[in-house]
Order: structure tokens, then sequence, then C-alpha cells
């Protein structure tokens, strides 16, 4: 297929902290992100927060181990005073040549105790990750499709000052496409109120795209429980279906008056929705069932003229795809079907097959069929 070749659409998706502490609402906006872009950065301060203390668990160096272990501890002053002082007097003993027994019992001894407490950190630091729902984020991580802007949450200004930048050149550039969560959207209220930022028309509606074709995908049934293998399988699948999608999304987004990050979008979106959109799908259902082959096949054989209508409805019913099959399915049936009857069979088969593809080539032509298809999917 030739076509005109466009720049990939990259999304970037942005979550602010809250009270959950959890990655779950990324893992929401990431699902409705992949199955709508080409590429996707996240940029989450929770998910920074315990991928990056992950990342510490894989520490070999000693002193570094330390190091973690102090910040992560609830440690006095002098508690830590303390642990520096024994972590020193180990690394002593290890590097003394002339060790006696018990210095060498000591080190050892030592060795065993860090051992266990830097286990101890990995366990609980691996849990909480855990129970943030960060192993339900690594397929996405992993997938090839994801970058995550890791952000330095150790400095509290530095990392509020850093999200800021991200978000605002999200909206600013033009290269990409941002999807935002309701505090996230706040943050840039505010940042235009404050005169920080300035978004032009098209920057609006570059952004209210982006929303606007997450609110409908997150209303695709099974959506919330989809896997991101799910996601990524569906996304394949339909990858010339959803250029016809992005394109009605652009229009509608266009039509609306509210930018996304303004409080009347999701009723807008709601709007939009119920009066344009989930009928569209529904006129798509309709027609997909209408326009089912065996269906066809049926009601050809019962209402065309011919020979073959008293092996029609054993053949018709078999729900087989190629004449061999059909011919058969009718033996199976018990049907009796003469030589004029056969050919007339054919022909009326090879009637309905030019129908049916024609009026499936018009469906998938729809602009909302991605939607339609991405839900029976999810369904499967």
């Amino acid at each position: 297929m030739t076509s005109i070749k466009t720049n990939s659409l990259n999304m970037t998706v942005a979550t602010t902290a809250d009270d959950a502490v959890s990655v779950r609402r990324d893992i929401q906006l990431l699902k409705a992100a992949l199955l709508y872009a080409d590429s996707v950065t996240l940029c989450s301060p929770t998910a920074s927060w315990y991928l990056s203390r992950l990342r510490f668990t894989e520490l070999t160096d000693e002193k570094q181990r330390l190091e973690f272990a102090l910040q992560k501890s609830d440690l006095t002053a002098q508690e830590r005073k303390l642990a520096i002082q024994l972590f020193e007097l180990y690394s002593q003993l290890r590097i003394k040549p002339d060790r006696t027994p018990a210095e060498t019992a000591l080190m050892h001894e030592m060795g065993r105790e860090f051992s266990t407490v830097w286990q101890f950190i990995q366990d609980d630091v691996t849990s909480d990750a855990h129970e943030a729902g960060v192993d339900e984020l690594q397929p996405a991580l992993d997938s090839g499709f994801v970058t995550i802007h890791l952000l330095d949450m150790d400095g509290v200004g530095e990392f509020a000052d850093e999200f800021l930048r991200v978000i605002g050149n999200a909206v600013l550039s033009g290269e990409t496409y941002p999807l935002f969560d309701a505090g996230t959207g706040f943050l840039i209220q505010s940042a235009i109120h404050d005169g920080l930022i300035t978004p032009s028309t098209v920057n609006v509606t570059h952004s209210r795209s982006s929303m606007l074709s997450a609110d409908i995908l997150q209303r695709l049934p099974q959506f919330e429980s989809a896997s991101f293998e799910d996601i990524l399988h569906t996304r394949k699948e339909l990858a010339e279906p959803l250029i016809r999608f992005r394109a009605a999304v652009l229009s509608y987004a266009s039509e609306m008056q509210s930018a996304p990050w303004d409080k009347d979008f999701r009723v807008e979106a709601e709007h939009l929705v119920i009066e344009r959109i989930r009928p569209a799908v529904l006129e798509i259902e309709q027609a997909a069932q209408e326009s089912s082959f065996v269906r066809a096949l049926r009601h050809k054989g019962l209402t065309d003229q011919g020979l073959w209508k008293p092996a029609a409805l054993g053949i018709a019913a078999s729900s087989l795809d190629y004449f061999a099959h059909f011919a058969h399915a009718a033996l199976m049936a018990g049907a009796v079907m003469t030589l004029a009857e056969l050919r007339e069979f054919v022909r009326i088969w090879h009637e309905v097959r030019q129908e049916h593809a024609a009026a499936e080539s018009e469906i998938k032509r729809s602009q909302l069929y991605f939607v339609y298809k991405a839900a029976r999917l999810m369904q499967e």
C-alpha cells in the first residue's frame, strides 16, 4: 500500500503523585497511549521513585549499598555515625594484610550482618514496588515502545522543576502529544495563569486530540483489565484502521471548545461520545452483523431462485469459509445435491462472497472501525 509518510506520533504521559502511592494510574494512561501512539514517554514521580530504588538494589559496591541503606533508613544522626564507623572498620579489616584470627572472625561476622541488612532492604524495596503495581508496568517498559523520563527524586525542588519543564515542553513543542492526569492538568492551568507558559490555539488543539483519544479508548470493554500484551497485540492488528481513527480524533478535537486541562473538558468529551461516537460505533456493529457471511448465505439460500434450496440450510449453517468444506458439511448434514443444485450453490456462494467482501471493506473504511474492532479483540 502506498501512502503519504508522516512523522512518528509520540505521546508524553505525565502523572502526579497521590495518596495511593501507586503506578496503576500510570498504567491506565500508558495503555491508552500505546493503543494510539507510535511511541510513549512516561514522566511520573511515583514511577521514578520506585524504579530508581529498584535500580539501587542491583548495586554490587558495598560502599554504595551503605549510602543507599542510610538514605532509606530512619536512623538518628548518632546511629548513622555509628553505622559509618562500623563500615569503615569492616573495610579496613578486609584490606589488612596481617589480620589476627579474632580480626578475621570479626570481619566475617560483620560481612554476614551487612549482607543480612542488604537482603532485608532488597526485599523491602521489591515488596513496596510490587504493591505499587510496578510489576504490571514492567512489560510496557520492556516493549521497546515506552521510554521513562526518570526524575531525580532526592531533591524536591529539582524534581519539581524538571517535571514542570517536561510537561510544559509537551504542551508547547508540538513534537509530542501530551496525555496528563487531572493533577498534571491542574499544574498546566496554574502555569498558564502565572504566565509561565502560553499555549497557542494550535497547541491547545494538539493537546486536546491526545486527551480525547485516551478518553475514548479508556471506555472500551475490558480496557481496565487488559494486559500490556493485549494492548500491543491489538495495536499491531489495527495499524491501518488506526490511521483513520487518528483523523477522526483530530476532527472531533478541532470542534471542541474547552482546553484539555479545563474542568469542562471531560463533560464536553462525554457529550461528544454520547451524541456522535457511540452511535457511530453502534452503526458499525450493526453493519458487521448484517454483513455476516453465513447469515448472508443463509438468506440467499432461502430467497434466491434455485434448485439447491433444500440443502441450503444445512450447508449455510456450517459457518465454513471454503466451498470444499461446504460440500463436506452438506454430506455430514445428510443433504443430497444434484449436479444442477451444486452448480447453483457455487454460483450463489461466489456471489455472496463478493458481496460480503465489499460490505466488510466498506465497514473497515469507517473512521471509528478501530474502536469497534479494538473492543472485539479485547473481549476475545
